[in-house]
């Protein structure tokens, strides 16, 4: 059995993947010279939102077990906000390429720091796998953005 506030956490956790999907996809349509990179991490995006969608489905139709409170609302509605915020600077054309970047690192940054992904002892062997595969992804998202934001500060002398 689900309970609500894990319930409303997983969820939130979907949302906040699609969220960063769509940011990365807007960052595609203004920075034709980033657009493989961050087409390539917003698919990656909405594929995460997949994962913990089907975790989500698996822990309500009692295939999985979650303690309450194993996920915390706050902290994942608190990036989502961020994220939401983002994405309307990206519409207005506020933020430059490097500042996509820069951000993009940030968040990446933060989902890690915030232990979205961290693992407890009483997890499943699924949950672990997702949560695993979810820290490793974001690991490499980092990396990446990490990558192409050095390129880009190189390339503007700074």
């Amino acid at each position: 059995m689900l309970d609500p506030k894990t319930e409303s956490a997983l969820d939130r956790m979907s949302e906040l993947e699609k969220a960063v999907s769509r940011l990365y996809a807007l960052y595609a349509s203004r920075f034709p010279s980033h657009r493989g990179l961050w087409a390539a991490l917003s698919a990656e995006e909405t594929e995460h939102a997949e994962w913990i969608r089907d975790l989500a489905g698996k822990v309500r139709d009692g295939h999985l077990q979650v303690s309450a409170g194993r996920f915390k609302t706050k902290t994942v509605e608190t990036a989502l906000n961020s994220v939401e915020k983002h994405i309307l600077d990206a519409e207005s054309g506020k933020p430059s390429a490097l500042d996509s970047l820069s951000a993009a690192v940030a968040l990446e940054s933060s989902l890690l720091e915030k232990d979205f992904f961290r693992i407890h002892v009483e997890d499943s062997a699924e949950m672990k796998s997702t949560l695993d595969r979810l820290a490793a992804a974001t690991e490499n998202h980092r990396a990446k953005i990490q990558q192409a934001w050095r390129a880009a500060r190189s390339e503007a002398g700074l």
